[in-house]
């Protein structure tokens, strides 16, 4: 198979394609935005011992459909261009908590649930490191200096009555209606899962190890898979990097 498709709803869809693995060079397909549903080649998969589903949805919440040929991942969860994604942003910095949440999940990656349990002892700004999640999903990884500056700025806005939160508190309910709204407002049909999203395919495109992917943004990894990329000190600067380019 010589490039990649996505087919929905029976007819020939946009795709733009991914080459996975450390080093080398990138190849690309573009066709249209990257708001279409992707695939990626069979034979990608069966050079990294992965089957096809793990390899697309890396037990991420999307829904994907495998065939002999390609992965099509659900066209109900959309992936955002770079530039839809920086309009959102421009559209949340009318609010500043807002935008710092905002950037959060498009710059690290995070999760609402991990947005909003922030401690002020979850942010190394001399590091630019951030602690996310709890329990199995737990990481410390570097932040692209756009999050790394509005961390340290919403973090001078709280009050000091705030229990130890790095932001101003909110409920992720609240997180995610108000990105709905700002996206709305921006013209963008997308929420705060879409962001996320967004952000693990730029990094993905960008030809990063599956195990660094799974590392940096908290995905729990296949039992039984056998990791070819081990995962090094380091390997986060190069994401957070790739993640500032796109958005910041």
């Amino acid at each position: 198979m010589s490039g990649v498709r996505a087919v929905r709803d029976g007819a020939l869809g946009l795709a733009f394609g991914f080459r996975l693995g450390g080093g080398g060079r990138r190849r690309r397909r573009r066709a249209g935005c990257l708001g279409a549903p992707f695939a990626v080649p069979s034979p990608v998969g069966r050079r990294a011992g992965l089957s096809l589903c793990q390899i697309v949805s890396l037990r991420w919440p999307w829904r994907a459909v495998q065939s002999s040929e390609v992965v099509v991942l659900d066209p109900t969860r959309r992936v955002l261009s770079p530039e839809q994604v920086r309009a959102l942003l421009a559209e949340a910095a009318r609010e500043p908590a807002l935008y710092a949440r905002v950037a959060l999940v498009a710059l690290a990656g995070a999760r609402p649930r991990e947005v909003e349990g922030l401690r002020r002892g979850d942010f190394d700004a001399d590091g630019s490191r951030l602690r996310l999640g709890r329990g199995a999903l737990e990481r410390t990884v570097r932040v692209a200096p756009s999050a790394a500056k509005l961390l340290g700025e919403a973090a001078g806005r709280v009050a000091a009555g705030t229990r130890g939160c790095l932001l101003e508190p909110w409920s992720p309910v609240r997180l995610v209606q108000s990105v709905r709204g700002a996206a709305r407002a921006a013209g963008v049909e997308a929420g705060v899962h879409e962001l996320r999203q967004s952000a693990i395919a730029v990094v993905w495109e960008d030809g990063t190890p599956v195990q660094h992917i799974e590392a940096y943004f908290g995905v729990s990894r296949p039992a039984a898979r056998r990791d070819l990329v081990p995962v090094r000190d380091g390997y986060d600067v190069g994401i957070a990097d790739v993640l500032q380019e796109a958005f910041g």
